[in-house]
Parts: structure tokens; C-alpha cells; sequence
């Protein structure tokens, strides 16, 4: 992918974010802070405020497959989501996960990464997946 600047990987992470909350209108006033931070901050809902967070970690960036169990991946998934929240303050109460994982990918170890992801999450409540396989040629 290219911009009139250059690649995604030229501009870098915090230049593209930047890039994206140029002209980027938050609906509703209840979102305190979006694009940027560890978390979004949405409230107050009454004397507290919702922190969301959602990482999504990528092969070859951030683990490497055949460097990586399943189970830690799983681990490590839920340990960078949960940070986001502490590091804000915040105690967290769900766990939102994304994973994107190809289709020819074995179930096993995918299946295995969600349920370590679940044990190290504990007390938080539920957790969310947004899981969805790669778009053709991606992966």
C-alpha cells in the first residue's frame, strides 16, 4: 500500500495515526479521547469512564510462528490488550481480542491460543473475538 508519502512502513505508526485523526470526526460527545493512546476513553458513565483497547498482533512483527507456542502467543494476546488498560489506570472488565488468521491455518494451534488466551485473562469477565481470516493474498 502507498500513500503520496510514501509506504505505511516509511510514515511509521505514529505518523499514520496521525494521519488518520486528521479530519476524523468522533461521534457523540461521551468519546473523551480516541486515535492515539493506549485506550479510548468513552464516558462518563457516572463517575467512571469505559477504557477499550484492541491490539492486534502481527506474524513476523511482533512473534514469530515457529519461534512462538500457541499457548504463548495466546498469553502474550491478552497480556498487550490488559497493559493498554493498566497503563491507563484502568481495572480491566472484558478483553477484546482480534486474530486474523489464514484459512489453510491448522485449528489446533489457533484454538489452543484462544483458550490460554481466556485462562490468562481470569477475572475480567468475558471476552470478545473479532476473528476473521486475511483478505486473499495476505496471508
Amino acid at each position: 500500500m502507498t500513500t503520496e508519502e510514501g509506504t505505511i512502513g516509511e510514515m511509521g505508526e505514529f505518523r499514520f495515526i496521525r494521519s488518520i485523526m486528521d479530519g476524523c470526526r468522533f461521534s457523540g460527545e461521551n468519546i473523551l479521547r480516541g486515535i492515539g493512546d493506549d485506550c479510548a476513553v468513552i464516558g462518563p458513565l457516572g463517575e467512571k469512564v469505559l477504557l477499550v483497547t484492541t491490539d492486534l498482533l502481527v506474524e513476523n512483527i511482533h512473534f514469530i510462528m515457529e519461534k512462538i507456542r500457541p499457548r504463548d502467543l495466546g498469553r502474550k494476546s491478552a497480556a498487550v490488550n490488559l497493559s493498554d488498560i493498566a497503563a491507563m489506570g484502568g481495572t480491566a472488565r472484558h478483553l477484546f481480542l482480534s486474530l486474523a488468521v489464514p484459512a489453510p491455518c491448522p485449528s489446533g494451534p489457533s484454538i489452543c491460543c484462544t483458550r490460554a488466551s481466556r485462562r490468562y485473562a481470569g477475572d475480567t469477565g468475558s471476552i470478545s473475538w473479532a476473528a476473521t481470516p486475511p483478505p486473499p493474498g495476505a496471508g
